[in-house]
């Protein structure tokens, strides 16, 4: 029987090379058979290079009578096996599952051991049929099956084993991922899969090129471009055969993509050319991927006539070899539509989207009514290529005045991505799905403001903010409410501890350029992944009220935030950075609406200049012109709007960034503009927004309204200091932070707690102590990389901590204050926002958040911080405090050069803005309780109802 199969999901096409795999690889058992099985399969060898698979098929069947006289029921349901994959071939999916079926009725009727290799097989290929339907979550469970079965055998007897089996299934789990679009979850599956294979083989070459192209489709194109050339580098160092010169082709079909993708046409047009020498004329298949490879090429010069050329000449090719209903058919009428839709001839586009709909699902059959959208419970055979046919549909009905239709394809659109999102195990996934989707959010915006539609507007910003932080708070709730066992919970701790250790190996491992290091804590961690994986699927299977909880995709409606997170001193500004419009949802306690504002072209450069310029107290008339100028423009074209809607009682701001201005803090913007002399550079005189309103951030209303209080036995107002300092070795070559002592000892003589001092402000006692105290305030340094923001650092005095070490800790704190530099920056990812240390800490369930968007001076800020506690310790809420110790900093400055904006507007409050023990506060943590308690009581309900059914 066969099983090198496995290594072939992302080779499927080259359908000739592999059913002489195929064939050769037949076992032959009984020794009256071999004769004639050896005369059967060299008739079908010849029939398959020709391409008469219906005769094949015949001739299998001869095969199968034979060995049903011999009663050798393994290789008889292996031959229902290989017809199945026949029908797969000829794109007969029915007849593929009714032989699939057979092959495993066949092996129970007749009692084969359920450890047997053909039950491998057998659900090896229900892997690929599942996958052919679109199922990918059984297609999962298939192969996971087979996993399951080789990990048996491979105990068994660990010397006869073939141990490539383990690589082929780890391969086809991460290919699952890939073609769900899970990329991250699919990397850890092929980086896994290397260790089964010889280092010069077309098997790796293979692994090396998946990982190209995952890396390829999350934008990590310098990755991308490394792995293509290891494929190709071991690929060319591989023996001589069939699976090498697949291989090969696999590889130059994936080069051209990632140069079109970088925006390198020649060399793609390079590798085609090398391609389409690969290829011959009379196979059709790798032949309209040639022509398709072609046409994008050309659609991304905007030469859309020789484009228009190639993707015809590519649906042409793909419609003689395939169903109507094929992702390749799908794929072919998108790109048409896509090609009308760039050139403004909307009518023209939407009959291709159309019927790109109707290929891509096998119970929607309308390609005519463009009022028709297939059902997501549809059968669909590629989620990704139908959310990004919907976006062009919307686009081209909104563009021809259709609004209602484009408004209920865009809803469908949203309803894909939350789907895709929650199906998606990866974090790395969810992040690269929300960017993907940003086409969405910005059509279906505009959609909602040009009709006037401010509640849709505000469903559509909601779902797209902090979905993922969303969705690890939700867990930690669920985790608290559903009562979970607490065995089950220090599992969870346990295996975050590990997880964390291994990913600072693996940093380790790449900063000293050790990657036989990496590759092994690689795998090391891939198994407690797998673990943690596990664990959490047995949490949503055996405690329904966790799953409930964790699942519940309610949005807030406008009347619930104006009641429960407003009153009529505060208002809320939602943003969204779209590519022609910026969006902001205005809300207060009795006003709402959505404003569309015009994107400028400057735009990011008045970011950028307003960065560089806070960043610059030193730099004299030029950057004061710089600041004075960028700040007022920020202001007057993005903000200035919004707040003249407000009611003249709004005092404070919760303020909802996107984009680039989650870079910038408000309260530095300046309310008029400033003309005249400059050369005094009086930062002290400017009318900063800071002196009209309280500002705090959020990442949305609704993580707002879903935070709990954490008290967990700590006293009120409870404080804990860390103060490393670093004037003495190990002083990880940092600068010594002479007024953080200072700053720690005299917060300590306003809040009650404990403060850690030099040596004894050590990551050690940080982890003893963190679950004990309401407040935790470090002062200390950090380091930010903004491309790996993994690799981010706060440190101490002992070690550090990166973001993986962070997720790790069991928090308590209500309040988390980094006292260090640049902890709210990072990676800026779509939607998510910042992707920072600061983050990191909300991530592990704390609601409110100090953090600083640029490096800090050690002096002004331990003013400001001692300032803070003690507005706090008076009984002002966290904004309120902050903004106090702001606007007294600038009061009692004691030269016009320290009033600069670098001094005192870094710090910023993330998160919830009320005082830690008012009754204001515990008032909203009691509500979003009850929220939960509602789902709860549904989840008992619904409990019920499956008790009373199965009782009757």
């Amino acid at each position: 029987m066969f099983r090198s199969l496995k290594s072939t999901m992302q080779q499927k096409n080259q359908l000739s090379i592999l059913l002489l795999i195929i064939f050769q690889g037949m076992m032959l058992t009984a020794f009256g058979q071999v004769e004639a099985i050896e005369k059967i399969d060299k008739q079908i060898s010849e029939l398959a290079n020709a391409g008469d698979l219906e005769a094949c098929i015949d001739l299998h069947r001869q095969a199968q009578a034979i060995y049903a006289a011999e009663e050798d029921w393994i290789n008889y349901a292996d031959r229902y096996c290989v017809i199945g994959y026949l029908y797969w071939n000829l794109e007969a999916f029915a007849s593929m599952e009714s032989y699939l079926d057979s092959a495993l009725q066949t092996v129970r009727r007749h009692e084969i051991d359920e450890l047997n290799d053909i039950y491998g097989v057998i659900w090896n290929y229900y892997g690929f049929y599942y996958n052919a339907i679109g199922d990918n979550q059984q297609a999962y469970t298939a192969f996971q099956k087979v996993l399951e079965i080789d990990l048996a055998l491979y105990e068994q007897d660990k010397e006869n084993f073939d141990i490539s089996y383990l690589g082929y299934d780890y391969q086809n789990l991460g290919a699952g991922f890939n073609e769900t679009g899970d990329y991250a979850k699919a990397l850890e599956y092929f980086a896994y899969a290397l260790q089964y294979f010889p280092k010069n083989s077309a098997a790796t070459a293979t692994l090396l090129n998946n990982m190209a192209f995952a890396h390829q489709m999350q934008d990590n194109f310098s990755e991308a471009g490394n792995y293509y050339r290891k494929a190709m580098e071991t690929v060319e160092r591989s023996p001589e055969g069939v699976e090498t010169t697949a291989t090969k082709k696999l590889i130059l079909k994936n080069f051209p993509s990632y140069y079109t993708m970088t925006n390198q046409p020649d060399s793609a047009l390079f590798y085609l050319e090398l391609l389409r020498s690969s290829i011959d004329d009379s196979d059709k298949i790798p032949l309209a991927q040639y022509y398709q490879l072609i046409g994008e090429t050309h659609f991304n010069a905007k030469n859309y006539a020789a484009a228009e050329t190639a993707v015809r000449r590519a649906l042409q090719l793909r419609r003689e070899v395939y169903t109507a209903k094929h992702p390749e058919i799908v794929y072919s009428y998108t790109n048409l539509g896509e090609l009308y839709a760039a050139q403004g001839e909307h009518q023209k586009a939407l009959p291709y989207f159309q019927r790109s709909l109707e290929a891509v699902a096998w119970n929607f059959h309308d390609t005519t009514d463009l009022a028709a959208n297939p059902g997501l419970t549809d059968n669909i055979s590629d989620k990704r290529r139908l959310l990004r046919t919907l976006d062009g549909k919307a686009k081209s009905l909104q563009a021809g005045g259709q609004s209602e239709l484009a408004k209920s394809t865009y809803q469908l659109a949203l309803n894909l991505i939350d789907s895709l999102r929650l199906n998606y195990q990866a974090e790395g996934s969810k992040y690269d799905l929300l960017k993907r989707s940003y086409s969405v959010y910005d059509g279906a915006l505009q959609l909602a403001v040009n009709t006037d539609d401010p509640e849709f507007a505000f469903r559509i910003m909601e779902r797209n903010k902090a979905t993922v932080l969303l969705e690890n708070i939700k867990h930690l709730q669920a985790r608290q409410f559903a009562n979970l066992p607490e065995s089950l919970l220090e599992q969870e701790q346990d295996i975050k501890v590990q997880m964390a250790f291994l990913e600072r190996k693996i940093n380790n491992s790449l900063g000293n350029k050790d990657p036989e290091s990496e590759q092994k804590y690689r795998q090391q961690l891939f198994v407690y992944q797998q673990e943690y994986e596990q664990l959490i699927a047995t949490l949503e299977r055996d405690f329904p009220q966790y799953y409930a909880l964790k699942y519940d995709q309610s949005l807030p409606t406008i009347s619930e935030v104006q009641q429960q997170l407003l009153d009529p001193s505060t208002a809320m500004l939602e943003y969204f950075v779209g590519k022609d419009s910026i969006f902001v949802a205005v809300i207060s306690n009795d006003h709402f609406e959505v404003l569309a504002l015009p994107k400028l072209d400057d735009f990011r450069i008045d970011i950028e200049t307003l960065r560089r310029a806070m960043n610059q107290p030193d730099g004299g008339a030029a950057a004061f012109q710089e600041y004075t100028t960028a700040a007022w423009r920020i202001f007057d074209r993005y903000v200035r709007t919004p707040l003249g809607t407000l009611p003249a009682q709004v005092t404070q701001l919760i303020v909802m960034p996107d984009g680039q201005l989650t870079q910038i803090p408000f309260q530095s913007l300046l309310t008029h503009s400033v003309v005249g002399p400059v050369a005094e550079s009086r930062y002290d005189t400017l009318p900063y927004l800071l002196r009209d309103y309280t500002i705090s951030y959020a990442y949305s209303a609704r993580l707002l309204n879903t935070f709990q209080a954490s008290d967990q036995g700590a006293a009120a107002g409870s404080f804990l200091g860390f103060a490393p300092v670093f004037d003495q070795a190990p002083s990880f070559g940092l600068g010594a932070l002479a007024y953080s002592e200072r700053e720690v000892n005299d917060i300590r003589s306003i809040m009650a707690g404990d403060g850690y001092l030099r040596t004894a402000a050590s990551t050690a006692n940080l982890r003893n102590k963190v679950n004990q105290f309401n407040i935790l305030h470090l002062s200390t340094h950090a380091m930010i990389d903004d491309e790996f923001p993994q690799n981010s650092k706060i440190y101490f005095s002992d070690d550090f901590l990166t973001l993986s070490d962070i997720y790790a800790l069991p928090l308590a704190a209500r309040l988390v204050v980094l006292s260090a530099c640049e902890t709210g920056l990072g990676k800026l990812q779509s939607g998510e926002g910042m992707i920072s240390l600061a983050r990191a800490f909300m991530y592990v369930g704390c609601p409110s958040l100090v953090t600083s968007l640029w490096q800090v001076n050690d002096r002004s800020t331990n003013e400001l911080m001692v300032d803070f506690y003690r507005q706090l310790h008076a009984g002002s809420s966290t904004a309120e405090a902050l903004r106090t110790a702001q606007v007294d900093y600038l009061d009692n400055i004691s030269s016009v050069q320290q009033a600069h904006p670098f001094y005192w507007s870094s710090f910023i409050l993330v998160g919830q803005p009320d005082s830690l023990g008012s009754n204001n506060s515990n008032f909203r943590w009691l509500w979003a309780i009850a929220g939960f308690c509602a789902v709860l009581i549904g989840a008992s309900l619904l409990r019920r109802r499956k008790k009373t059914v199965v009782k009757t």
